[in-house]
């Protein structure tokens, strides 16, 4: 794309048509699942559909076997509940999860989550070793990737978060994400201002987020700024530090919504 061409964020997959925050729109509210059993993850996924436009299921949290059937009728049992497309990630313990397989085992568990024919979308570390062998594979499937990085520990600099964003983007993959730590202001002005700049030459949907209190803004007017997605919990049930919940997080967007209506160029009185 061309700079200054804003990009239209949908991604098309073989299984469904995927949306994710379409320009002048809010943005998708992704509701993470971390239950360690089936029967949790179940009542999980039944919220999250009233709230979520899409749910992610984060498999590194699961206490249960990760045998391929096992793990192909539980995503499905999710699907089902929430009624939402759903997104796999199995977080490594190197960007704040807590899978801790060596890059094979991940490459092997992320392959039978895209086999499973109720799995939208899956997640690849991009710093995986295995990374690109999870892409093709899930490509191979029909099934969605959002190639992500997670800075766990602080904010990069723009120009630096920029060249993450545009690497994430070279992987080929549907979608990308990129989430950093915020200590300050400062820190989630920064990833802020590196969407912005991303955006305009953005070839793919992305997400972007600072976590932990300090970087609650980005996760409430990211999208004004081009991220196509944020994430919001169940209550206390939150994948990663920062995040609000669900209930919250909508009825702020809506407001949004409504004063974005009311400041639309008025007429002016003769």
């Amino acid at each position: 794309m061309s700079p200054g061409t804003s990009v239209d964020a949908m991604a098309r997959c073989e299984r469904d048509e995927l949306i994710l925050g379409q320009e002048g729109q809010s943005p998708a509210v992704i509701v993470p699942l971390i239950g360690a059993g089936a029967e949790e993850l179940g009542a999980q996924a039944l919220a999250a559909g009233r709230f979520g436009d899409l749910v992610e299921w984060r498999v590194d949290a699961f206490g249960e076997p990760f045998d391929s059937q096992h793990l192909a009728h539980t995503a499905a049992m999710l699907r089902e509940a929430s009624r939402r497309p759903l997104i796999a990630t199995v977080r490594t313990v190197h960007e704040g999860g807590g899978f801790e397989g060596d890059d094979e085992d991940y490459l092997r568990l992320v392959e039978t989550l895209a086999d499973s024919p109720a799995v939208n979308l899956v997640d690849v570390e991009a710093a995986r070793s295995t990374a690109r062998r999870c892409i093709v594979r899930a490509g191979e499937q029909g099934t969605a990737v959002i190639a992500s990085h997670h800075d766990v520990t602080g904010t990069p600099e723009v120009g630096r978060m920029v060249d993450e964003l545009a690497q994430l983007e070279s992987t080929g993959a549907q979608f990308v994400k990129l989430a950093v730590m915020a200590h300050s202001a400062a820190d989630t002005a920064r990833l802020l201002l590196a969407s912005a700049q991303h955006h305009e030459v953005a070839g793919v949907p992305f997400l972007t987020m600072a976590m932990g209190p300090a970087g609650l803004a980005s996760r409430v007017v990211g999208h004004l700024f081009g991220s196509c997605a944020t994430f919001a919990s169940l209550g206390d049930l939150s994948s990663a530090p920062g995040q609000p919940s669900v209930e919250g997080l909508r009825a702020v967007l809506a407001e949004f919504a409504r004063l974005g209506d009311n400041t639309l160029p008025s007429r002016e009185l003769s």
